[in-house]
């Protein structure tokens, strides 16, 4: 009967998360959902992030497209509603299924959490490998389950390059006060060890799928050219140019920098305003691209070798605007950038749903959408300090622990993303709804705790 129960809630939760979707005719896309779908529909594989979350999509690809893609989110959210459920239970297993249910019908309502859910993207997964993670690093090694969910924990790490090192954040805060609150190594060590297989699971796996499809023994065959054009905005790989060119930096490189754009989405998304275009991105995977990428890397590597105090300050700087700047539906629709002419030729029988979806058309009203999900953002962030001394207060390792992983994790999160790219709302936004979820929880199991005595 718990089972059954439980298995109504996760479907009831499910529905919720769907909303979205439902309202804009189709699930919600982004500009790199393409990329993600040209694996899932295609034999390819993506060069600059994870395509494993195309691999995730795969089913997708043995029925017709707009029906497939319907049946992707539909798993994707029960999956994530699954996980919602799973840590309201673990948090308060006193609480009853419609608590729980309107636990999470509160945080759908005022947070950004069903926007990323309902969206195929791998950040739909970026919280709920927290929870994941926590629930993991909360039990004892050998406790029935507990393996499976390192390996969802190890999977969910896959499917975004940033996910490797949130997970290690999150896993590393909540053993970090499993460790003070037991005042002994010797009871976490096993659980250490579990984070250590899982990341190491999931690096490996990154690894040797770009060495397999492109020779590059990496996790990421792509990232010096972001670092690049990161360090080219902020100015450091200009300053490591002057001095080095007519030294030891690539002549080649140093010949282009005249026409570099210091803008970082020129440089990498420019197209003709980008001399790297024609150098890399039009000849991506080929061996002439690559000799490029080596050159970007040790250009980049030099300036943050020689320069670590201003990178150490430029990366800081863009991790604190992450915290201001959240907002829900960062898809640039319905601007040029979400046109999908490619993803449409390809697949023409997407073409009339995507092209009728409100989020297409611009007819979603995203800003009452954006006002509401930020105000329930703001609330989360402000209830989260005095929820953690409650919990202190009250010797509450669980609610600490968790509130530990969700704060190490919207940390590293800022400081990854405005390091390694420009500050945009989707990537603090994917995260921003747990500290609401997490409050929610923590009070009701708080008040069922009080209810039972």
């Amino acid at each position: 009967m718990h089972a059954g129960k439980s298995v109504l809630t996760v479907v009831a939760c499910a529905l919720v998360l769907m909303v979205p979707a439902v309202v804009n005719g189709f699930p919600l896309l982004f500009p790199d959902t393409a990329a993600y779908l040209n694996v899932a529909f295609g034999h390819s594989w993506t060069l600059d992030r994870s395509g494993f979350y195309g691999l995730l999509l795969k089913p997708a690809s043995l029925v017709d497209p707009a029906t497939g893609l319907w049946i992707a989110v539909v798993i994707q959210l029960v999956t994530i509603a699954g996980v919602l459920v799973m840590a309201a239970r673990a948090l308060a297993p006193a609480a009853t299924g419609w608590q729980i249910f309107a636990s999470v019908f509160l945080v759908s309502a005022l947070t950004s959490l069903p926007w990323h859910a309902a969206q195929l993207m791998p950040d739909a997964f970026t919280g709920p490998m927290i929870l994941v993670a926590w629930l993991a690093a909360s039990r004892p090694v050998g406790e029935p389950g507990t393996p499976m969910l390192w390996l969802l924990a190890a999977v969910m790490a896959l499917l975004h390059y940033t996910h490797l090192l949130i997970l290690a954040a999150a896993g590393l805060a909540a053993l970090a006060v499993a460790i003070v609150l037991a005042k002994s190594l010797r009871p976490v060590a096993p659980r250490i060890g579990a984070l250590t297989a899982c990341l190491g699971l999931a690096v490996g796996a990154q690894v040797a799928a770009n060495g397999i499809m492109f020779d590059r023994w990496t996790v990421s065959p792509m990232g010096p050219m972001f670092l690049f054009a990161r360090l080219q905005e902020d100015g450091l790989v200009p300053h490591w140019m002057e001095r080095h060119c007519g030294r030891d930096a690539s002549p080649e490189l140093c010949a282009l920098m005249p026409a570099m754009p210091r803008d970082s989405q020129v440089v990498l998304w420019g197209r003709a305003a980008s001399p790297l275009d024609s150098r890399i991105n039009r000849v991506a995977g080929k061996a002439e691209s690559w000799v490029w990428v080596d050159r970007l890397s040790r250009a980049a590597s030099g300036a943050v070798r020689e320069q670590p105090v201003e990178f150490a300050r430029n990366s800081l700087r863009a991790g604190a605007k992450q915290f201001m700047r959240f907002e829900a539906l960062d898809d640039e629709c319905p601007s040029p950038q979400c046109r999908f002419p490619g993803l449409l030729r390809s697949l023409p029988t997407l073409r009339e749903p995507v092209e009728g979806s409100r989020q297409f058309t611009g007819r979603l009203p995203k800003e009452i959408i954006r006002s509401v999900t930020t105000a329930g953002a703001l609330i989360g962030l402000l209830m989260l300090a005095p929820i953690a001394e409650i919990a202190r207060r009250k010797g509450d390792k669980n609610v600490l622990s968790l509130v530990a992983a969700v704060v190490a994790a919207l940390i590293v999160n800022a400081l990854v993303t405005g390091a390694l790219s420009d500050v945009h709302d989707r990537y603090q936004s994917r995260l921003i709804w747990l500290p609401f979820f997490v409050c929610l929880i923590a009070i009701l199991r708080w008040h069922s705790q009080v209810r039972t005595e």
